[in-house]
Formats: structure tokens, C-alpha cells, sequence
């Protein structure tokens, strides 16, 4: 800058560019399936539960998997796919709650049979 007159900035060139080194996707396949002890892809997992392709997104929703994005595809663990394997689940769809006529006659039907037993 020495050189330059007043007004003048010299030009020395650019930086050099600062690339991140990014991992590759094989590469952290790889990894993330030594630390989850394999991965499963999302589209294999229907078939292995025995459930419909809504309810597994549902389950990942829901925080029930340890879901990975590898490449646009999702993946969920080995280890959490087998722990949930080994939970006693429910079959069905839950109860409804009765409604209030629903636990009126219910109510009156007990009063009935109770007055009748006497």
C-alpha cells in the first residue's frame, strides 16, 4: 500500500476460500449407523411392523423413533426400531368416552335393577 497515491487502494487479490469440510452422505451413513446401531429407511418399516405408511409417519411424529435424513431419504435407528419391537402395544383403535346420555342411561338402568333386587 506504500505504492498507492492518495485516493488509490492497491489490489493484492482475493482470500483464498474457506470451504467447510462437509462430511460426504456415505460417510455419515456410515457413522450414524455404527452409533444407532444400523439404520432402517422409512419405507421398509410398514412391512417390518405390520402397520400402514400413515401410521409410521405418525410414530415419527411423534417422537417414537430416532429418525435420520440422509440424501432425502429418512431413516430410523436399529436400536430404537428394535426397542419398539419389544413393547407391549395395544391392538385397536382406543375406547370412546360415553356420553352424558349415554351415562344417564347407564345411571337410571343401575337405579332400576337395584330397586327391583329388593
Amino acid at each position: 500500500m506504500a505504492s498507492a497515491t492518495a485516493g488509490q487502494i492497491e489490489f493484492t487479490g482475493f482470500p483464498a476460500p474457506t470451504v467447510a469440510a462437509e462430511e460426504s452422505p456415505w460417510a455419515r451413513y456410515r457413522r450414524l449407523s455404527a452409533e444407532l446401531g444400523g439404520l432402517i429407511p422409512q419405507t421398509m418399516l410398514p412391512l417390518a411392523l405390520g402397520v400402514s405408511t400413515a401410521r409410521v409417519c405418525q410414530l415419527m411424529n411423534e417422537g417414537r423413533f430416532e429418525v435420520v435424513k440422509i440424501g432425502g431419504t429418512n431413516y430410523v435407528g436399529g436400536e430404537a426400531f428394535e426397542q419398539f419391537l419389544r413393547q407391549e402395544r395395544k391392538v385397536g383403535r382406543p375406547l370412546k368416552n360415553p356420553s352424558k346420555m349415554a351415562l344417564a342411561k347407564a345411571v337410571v338402568a343401575s337405579v332400576k335393577e337395584n330397586l327391583s333386587n329388593r
